[in-house]
């Protein structure tokens, strides 16, 4: 269960802090909606590292767009497109197609 409190009982802030721990946030309501969240030092370092992380997959994700080949692709909304070995090669299957027919497409690709 999260620990709500109202901004007023920051005046005595050290009770406040006592709530906080790794893990366990303390919101902070003003007028009855949340305004503030105060957080451990360890969870807020999480928190960035998970946005640093996101931030680095968008950017890649982005970059994947905009140097694939349409013609050597098979889209599934909302994927990244897939590339598709061409027929001539005798390369492995990709993920996801059955070993028995390797040059069926996963279902969600049709």
């Amino acid at each position: 269960m999260p620990t709500i409190m109202p901004v007023a009982d920051l005046r005595n802030y050290g009770e406040v802090l006592r709530e906080v721990g790794p893990g366990k946030p303390v919101f902070l309501t003003r007028n009855d909606r949340g305004r503030y969240a105060v957080v451990d030092i360890d969870d807020w370092n999480r928190i960035e590292a998970a946005r640093a992380l996101v931030t680095e997959l968008d950017r890649g994700r982005a970059s994947a767009h905009r140097n694939v080949n349409p013609a050597k692709t098979a889209t599934c909304s909302p994927c990244v497109p897939h590339p598709v070995a061409p027929r001539s090669q005798g390369t492995l299957p990709q993920r996801g197609y059955a070993p028995e027919s390797p040059r069926t497409p996963p279902s969600h690709a049709r």
